[in-house]
């Protein structure tokens, strides 16, 4: 049954019986992928003939119209293998099946698409549905990586992979490159610093709290920039003018009041009560999270309030000095509950994961962006709590930035460390010892399906996650962390080159998705950079002395350290505000003068509309 459908389709068809499950080989044709691509208004590039010169413009792909079209000569490769590879998915996730052409099969509902049913159907019919990776491109792609140290070949992983692929590392290596400046700054501020000077007490670290504000303004301003650049070249800037509705959305049918054409429609006043389910599942998790955060900082003796309900004394006494934890422990032993932590954050991090996901599938949102937004939501939320409240903690609460320092220390390395492990050798390993197995099971000699079976599915949004928590820990307590932008880069550069091999050799080969930019994601760190700016000057004013250098009269001197004088607080305050209400000012100056895409962008955007009106009008 499942065959005869995707034939009916257009599309081609190969049984195959592995060692235990059955197996389809789904092979393109190029009348169904014209078909599905005329009907998705695929744009492509066509010649057109226009005062007196043929041009090429981008327009609507026509089947009927296909001898114009730029490629047309080789139809094989006319559809890039990204195009293929999401033409095929959307044609395939086309297919509907009703529960009375499966007796012997329960669906979740009576009828739908045929896939996702068939996914969550009891017993479940289709256990893995995916793209095979194309081993002559896999491997020319790697190859492009190997031999460019610097370089990324965006376009390849764009023709590979698709757009939303590429644009993840059109932003890794702008990440990169941006952090060159203020990261050879840190690296010759702590290279330089006097001997004996801390982050407390150091001067120049106010100097580099202000940098690191202005330089995320503008990160994220010229980000933009770069991101419209190539969206324009790819042709997917306009992209999400039109939804991708999930095949696993249902709800009740009605005439949508837009199109008057039957649509699925689900009521919010339903959504309500599942939302409400989601928060409920989430506070468990962010009790657990605040949980292993008490324990860390009691064995790191950062709990001085005896009266605290976060205080256990068994605990801290493990930070007292000469303690296995303390400071002056010979062995460091002060980094290991940082280092525990982080590990217990990235545990607790895995289980919400999929608590997350079962949420935001059982919230059925209608588009895929709406499913995506629903879980960024959760996700950077609970890993930011995980991840930054015992920093806020011992920031603005303790106000102690050496106490600071050496906890950042920990969790960044921690975390990076962590994500080589977890993310490229141990999948690495895992994939290979399976596919070593079945490959002694199997007699066949042509085991693609085999190997792409025992690959990880790609996780981006986890990519995506860290890079922002990443970018948290460079911004935010810039003045207590200096290197962090220096380490950033080399691990950026190593994330990457680590990304990619996962990508074309530890798991499946994803859907290639169009995308008009980074969504979402760009929104997040806009919002981190204002908390950036804002969490820099508390460090500055009132966690540390970087500020007391320059207004030495506001501060006196006893029980070995430096406060605030009586009655000189509103005017320190005064001036922690002023600075930031003075950076948050040149971040509104900024984007009002940077034009958010480049001049040739907005003229090359202005003459594909006219362009394309030219050529409608010259079809009437």
């Amino acid at each position: 049954m499942i065959k005869q459908k995707i034939l009916d389709v257009g599309l081609d068809v190969e049984e195959e019986n592995l060692s235990e499950v059955k197996a389809f080989r789904i092979k393109t044709k190029f009348a169904a992928l014209a078909e599905q691509a005329e009907i998705l208004k695929y744009e492509k590039l066509r010649r057109f003939a226009w005062q007196g010169k043929t041009i090429e413009i981008m327009t609507d792909f026509k089947l009927n119209d296909f001898q114009h079209f730029i490629g047309s000569d080789d139809v094989q490769n006319f559809f890039k293998p990204a195009e293929q590879n999401s033409l095929m998915r959307s044609l395939l996730y086309s297919i509907t099946l009703e529960q009375k052409e499966v007796n012997d099969v329960i669906l979740e509902r009576n009828q739908g698409y045929m896939i996702p049913l068939l996914m969550h159907s009891s017993p479940e019919i289709i256990e893995e549905f995916h793209p095979l990776h194309n081993d002559t491109q896999r491997a020319e792609t790697w190859r492009e990586f190997k031999n460019n140290l610097l370089r990324i070949p965006f376009d390849s992983l764009r023709d590979y992979f698709g757009e939303e692929v590429a644009l993840y590392f059109v932003f890794m290596d702008f990440f990169m490159m941006s952090l060159l400046f203020p990261g050879l700054l840190g690296l010759y501020f702590y290279l330089t610093r006097p001997v004996g000077m801390d982050v407390d007490h150091s001067q120049r670290l106010l100097y580099f709290g202000l940098i690191m504000m202005i330089w995320g303004i503008l990160f994220v301003t010229l980000f933009q920039r770069r991101q419209a650049t190539f969206t324009y070249r790819w042709n997917t800037y306009d992209f999400e003018k039109v939804p991708e509705i999930r095949p696993e959305f249902f709800g009740e049918m009605r005439i949508s009041p837009v199109t008057d054409k039957l649509e699925k429609y689900y009521p919010t006043r339903k959504r309500l009560p599942r939302y409400f389910l989601s928060v409920l599942l989430t506070i468990p998790m962010l009790l657990l999270g605040l949980g292993a955060m008490t324990l860390s900082l009691n064995l790191n003796g950062y709990v001085k309030d005896h009266s605290s309900p976060f205080y256990f004394a068994r605990l801290c006494a493990y930070a007292e000095p000469g303690g296995i934890f303390a400071q002056d422990n010979p062995y460091n032993g002060w980094i290991i509950p940082t280092i525990l932590h982080s590990v217990v954050i990235f545990i607790i991090n895995s289980i919400y994961r999929r608590i997350a996901e079962w949420c935001t599938d059982m919230e059925n949102h209608r588009t895929q962006s709406d499913w995506n937004n629903s879980l960024i939501f959760k996700r950077v939320l609970f890993e930011a709590f995980d991840c930054y409240l015992a920093l806020f903690y011992i920031a603005f609460y303790r106000l102690e930035i050496n106490f600071l320092r050496s906890e950042l220390v920990g969790l960044f390395w921690g975390d990076e460390i962590r994500r080589l492990f977890t993310e490229v050798f141990i999948p690495f390993l895992t994939s290979h010892f399976k596919r070593a197995s079945l490959e002694k099971k199997s007699k066949r000699e042509d085991i693609t399906i085999i190997e792409d079976t025992v690959l990880d599915e790609y996780e981006q949004f986890d990519d995506y996650l860290e890079m922002v928590i990443q970018y948290g820990y460079v911004t935010l307590f810039a003045s207590a962390f200096p290197l962090a932008s220096i380490i950033t880069i080399i691990f950026v550069a190593i994330e990457i080159k680590s990304d990619a091999f996962k990508l074309l050799h530890i798991t499946k080969r994803p859907f290639a998705r169009r995308s008009a930019g980074i969504g979402v994601w760009l929104n997040i760190m806009c919002v981190m950079t204002v908390m950036a700016i804002i969490s820099n000057c508390m460090l500055i004013g009132f966690s540390s002395e970087q500020l007391e250098g320059f207004i030495p009269q506001f501060y006196t001197f006893h029980d070995n350290d430096h406060f605030i004088k009586e009655g000189f607080g509103r005017y320190v305050v005064a001036i922690v505000f002023a600075i930031e209400h003075f950076i948050l000012l040149c971040g509104a100056v900024a984007v009002w003068i940077i034009p958010l895409q480049p001049a040739w962008v907005r003229n090359g955007k202005l003459r594909k509309a006219y362009l394309q009106s030219e050529f409608l009008s010259s079809q009437l």
